[in-house]
């Protein structure tokens, strides 16, 4: 989680990770939320990528911080997973490394 106290809002990445079948499958959502949702006891409010959808990462989102007012660093661990990274296939991350992405925030409605 990371407050922004310049936009009262607070971030939240939720991840997941299934070992069960023969490959790792892992994941990550963002999502928003304002201290008067969570003071009313509300869902966040999931973060939408340019096509509308669900933002999504394909790598275990694990920290994530504000570097700019509209830019966000998310921080992968796959733990062993040794995946690939996304857009790069011929690259795979080594288990002494990590995955980021950097999210550039458009107001979300």
């Amino acid at each position: 989680m990371e407050y922004d106290p310049l936009t009262d809002r607070i971030w939240v990445l939720t991840s997941y990770e299934d070992n069960s079948g023969p490959a790792a499958v892992t994941g990550a959502y963002l999502w928003v939320w304002t201290p008067e949702a969570l003071e009313k006891c509300e869902a966040p409010r999931a973060v939408r990528d340019p096509s509308g959808l669900h933002q999504h990462f394909t790598h275990k989102a694990e920290g994530i911080t504000l570097i700019s007012p509209s830019t966000l660093l998310v921080i992968c661990d796959d733990d062993r997973n040794l995946l690939p990274l996304e857009n790069q296939a011929d690259i795979i991350r080594q288990t002494h490394q990590s995955a980021y992405y950097i999210l550039q925030i458009e107001e979300q409605k």
